[in-house]
């Protein structure tokens, strides 16, 4: 399994990390540790092992647009299972996000979007093993932080699953 994302800088992820450690604490959750903090632009796909050179070449290929500002303002959740940091409405990522599914979907044939699903850009603090009131309880305590920061980037990412954890390749 691959995914493509912006990768939050070192500094940033590792005060993230520290966020998602107080979680796996405090409630037992660990998914969200098996990852790098990050912004997903192309949600897991499969693709084969042994072909995933094309994945990086069509990478490489894309024009990355200059001066990406990402501002990143409080918590929230969806549904019942996931906690995230928001990150504010910004154009240029959304634009980010049509033209890296649209270059993708052209260079491989598959289609990377997911029907009626708005792209929501988000930071995961907490996924699938958290409990309805733990996450209630971690959302009331991540508000009371007042997370507020940015950071720039010109890179994406490909992730890839290797033994359960999402490694940047």
């Amino acid at each position: 399994m691959f995914f493509i994302a912006v990768v939050c800088p070192p500094e940033l992820d590792e005060q993230i990390k520290k966020y998602k450690q107080w979680i796996q604490l405090n409630f037992g959750c660990r998914n969200a540790l098996k990852s790098p903090s990050h912004i997903t632009l192309i949600s897991p796909f499969w693709w084969k092992k042994e072909e995933s050179y094309k994945l990086a070449y069509w990478l490489k290929s894309f024009t990355f647009p200059e001066d990406l500002e990402v501002k990143i303002s409080g918590v929230d959740t969806f549904g019942k299972r996931v906690l995230f940091i928001k990150v504010l409405s910004n154009e240029r990522l959304s634009a980010l996000h049509r033209s890296i599914q649209k270059h993708f979907s052209t260079q491989s044939g598959m289609l990377f979007e997911k029907e009626n699903l708005p792209f929501h850009p988000h930071i995961t603090l907490a996924t699938r093993d958290i409990k309805p009131g733990d996450l209630e309880k971690a959302k009331y305590y991540f508000e009371k932080k007042s997370i507020e920061m940015k950071f720039k980037s010109d890179t994406i990412s490909l992730l890839e699953l290797i033994g359960g954890k999402w490694e940047i390749r």
